[in-house]
């Protein structure tokens, strides 16, 4: 439970709490790995989400001035999967945008005709191997099939990259402020002159 280990200072149980959030959503962002690739960025974050998130609830701190190297490496992981969260946030909309892009030149290309708004294609260029532009019209039509497959699937996973972003902000820093706790209650961790016999 958040807080609850009286042997800790607050700022390792709020570490520990906000370590537990981030957790589930980072492991929420695995189904990155579903939408390739698109998603792959984000459930590469995932992973070092989970990694930091598992540093912080299974193995760190249990009681009072030891941890801190886990604090700091669970941070820095937790860094790491912010940034790339972000970077899985602007791939989709990059992707659609340049999938967009292509389909509308591919389709303006082609011949069409207007019924009552709707624009129906009458041809597509041709090349001696497709007369008919028959290739054409199937590139056109997988750039737009391939944004729609954007528009519709990517969002799922840019919603939970982007709570688990923030998340992972937050636990970098508590993270932080435990590191600073724990070394301030003299848990330092060994030293060369404290291993000397």
């Amino acid at each position: 439970m958040c807080g609850s280990n009286p042997e800790l200072s607050p700022e390792v149980n709020s570490a520990k709490c906000i370590g537990g959030t981030a957790l589930g959503f980072a492991i929420v962002t695995l189904i990155g790995f579903a939408i390739v690739p698109w998603g792959v960025v984000s459930a590469l974050a995932g992973l070092f989400g989970v990694i930091a998130g598992s540093i912080v609830c299974c193995c760190g701190p249990k009681a009072k001035g030891e941890g801190d190297g886990k604090m700091n490496a669970a941070g820095i992981l937790f860094i790491v999967a912010a940034v790339f969260h972000f970077i899985a946030i602007i791939l989709p909309i990059v992707g659609f945008v340049i999938l967009s892009a292509a389909a509308t030149a591919c389709y303006d290309q082609c011949d069409s005709t207007d019924f009552g708004g709707l624009r129906t294609l009458t041809s597509c260029p041709g090349t001696t191997d497709d007369p008919y532009g028959v290739q054409h019209l199937a590139d056109c039509t997988s750039a737009a099939a391939g944004a729609a497959l954007i528009a519709i699937f990517a969002w799922p996973v840019m919603i939970f990259a982007l709570i688990a972003m923030i998340l992972e902000i937050v636990g970098a820093v508590k993270c932080m402020k435990a590191k600073a706790a724990i070394v301030a209650e003299g848990g330092g961790g060994p030293t060369v002159e404290g291993n000397k016999q």
